[in-house]
């Protein structure tokens, strides 16, 4: 069986650095997202994943404010577990 490349996640914290580097603060992105201001700090500070639901809102407001196309979404591989590791 081919073993398929994990696809690489969306870098949240990246995408709060470019919408607040257009001009917006965190508590304009909860208002704006309807999602809370300290959930918003964990998926920066803290690299928390949020629900589906919830990044499918953030990503339309980062297209809307940089005028990028979600595909071009920064995005990040993460590192290989232990046993993926071992398995090399």
């Amino acid at each position: 069986m081919k073993q398929l490349a994990p696809a690489p996640l969306v870098n949240w914290s990246r995408i709060l650095d470019e919408v607040r580097g257009a001009g917006y603060t965190i508590k304009e992105i909860s208002q704006f997202t309807q999602i809370p201001r300290t959930t918003l700090l964990g998926y920066h500070n803290l690299g928390a994943e949020p629900r589906h639901s919830s990044g499918v809102i953030l990503l339309r407001f980062w297209v809307q404010v940089t005028g990028k196309d979600a595909a071009s979404a920064p995005t990040w591989t993460p590192p290989p577990s232990a046993a993926e590791y071992r398995r090399m």
